[in-house]
């Protein structure tokens, strides 16, 4: 019986880690469909605008040292995909650099939002703004380090696509114990929401911000990218292709321990010490997963301690996309 009653707690966490997978998977599996209304078929990166300048016979992939290097073979530029490829291995390196911190971010503040019982209270009320103080910084980061129009029109639009498909299609029925349980959550994306509406203090939703908070309030975990989402499920068919430059954009990008650890070894540090947080620093300084990462990889990685745009030759051709004589795409 002693055997039994130690093993039926540890068979009962398994089979909830079995389900929590099983919801996630089941979830990917949703928002990989192609019909999913995200917007996504309309945007090309910028990809036509460099192919249609002629920029694709001096596309040369981003030059990398360390490990992430040796597993990346650049793409052979004479290959009839060269162009392509060295186009998508620029794409994925800003993205890294730019993108992956804020979608991280977004992410995190909304995983941070309490459980309740479905009352609004004031300790639920402060979290929600606090909250969405981290969530328009962030939004407003995005769209600072945006540096073109063209990004700038994609990115919203499909940032607010993804909020008006979590609003119809995945927030909670109203009444429900799961509406009850994440009541904090869904105040946190509806307040998000309306701030993009009335253009709040500049807020914008881009893409980056919005997939964080989508994914987080539905429970998909931060390990997914981008490319999961609606249209984006046709870039897999070029996975075999990218796959050494996928690769070496995570190994830049990857943090040195998982999210949840640093978060808990986070509120254990900051439940330890009674001094407030420094005031005027931005939140990549208090950032205990991303910022070892970034100070102790400088030199090696070419990480320089915030996100930042590294292909700003991508962003001059891809804001040159509206002057194009002939196109398909809108950015």
């Amino acid at each position: 019986m002693k055997t039994l009653d130690v093993g039926e707690p540890a068979a009962l966490n398994a089979q909830h880690l079995d389900l929590d997978k099983s919801l996630e998977d089941y979830l990917l599996l949703v928002l990989s469909d192609s019909n999913l209304p995200t917007g996504g078929f309309v945007a090309s990166s910028g990809l036509e605008s460099w192919l249609q300048h002629g920029y694709s016979s001096i596309a040369e992939p981003p030059t990398r040292t360390g490990s992430a290097a040796e597993l990346s073979a650049p793409p052979l530029p004479n290959a009839p995909d060269g162009p392509i490829n060295a186009f998508i291995s620029q794409s994925l390196h800003s993205y890294a650099r730019l993108n992956v911190p804020l979608v991280r971010q977004a992410h995190a503040a909304v995983k941070k939002m309490p459980l309740g019982a479905g009352e609004e209270t004031e300790s639920s009320s402060r979290a929600v703004e606090t909250a969405f103080a981290s969530i328009l910084a962030v939004d407003i980061i995005c769209e600072t380090m945006t540096l073109n129009h063209v990004a700038r029109r994609a990115s919203v639009a499909q940032g607010v696509a993804l909020l008006t498909l979590y609003d119809r299609a995945f927030a909670p029925p109203i009444g429900s114990s799961e509406a009850s349980r994440d009541e904090a959550t869904i105040r946190l994306v509806a307040r998000y929401r309306n701030a993009v509406k009335t253009a709040e203090n500049g807020c914008n939703g881009h893409m980056s911000v919005a997939f964080g908070v989508l994914t987080a309030a539905i429970g998909v975990g931060i390990a997914v990218r981008m490319n999961s989402i609606g249209p984006y499920l046709a870039h897999r068919m070029l996975v075999n292709d990218t796959r050494h430059m996928i690769s070496a954009a995570l190994q830049e990008t990857a943090p040195t321990r998982p999210l949840e650890l640093a978060t808990d070894e986070a509120e254990v540090a900051s439940a330890g010490t009674d001094e407030p947080p420094a005031e005027g620093g931005d939140w990549w300084d208090d950032d205990v997963d991303w910022r070892p990462t970034w100070e102790d990889g400088a030199q090696e990685a070419h990480l320089h301690g915030s996100p930042a745009t590294s292909w700003p030759l991508g962003e001059v051709v891809a804001s040159r996309h509206d002057q194009l004589f002939s196109k398909v795409f809108n950015s």
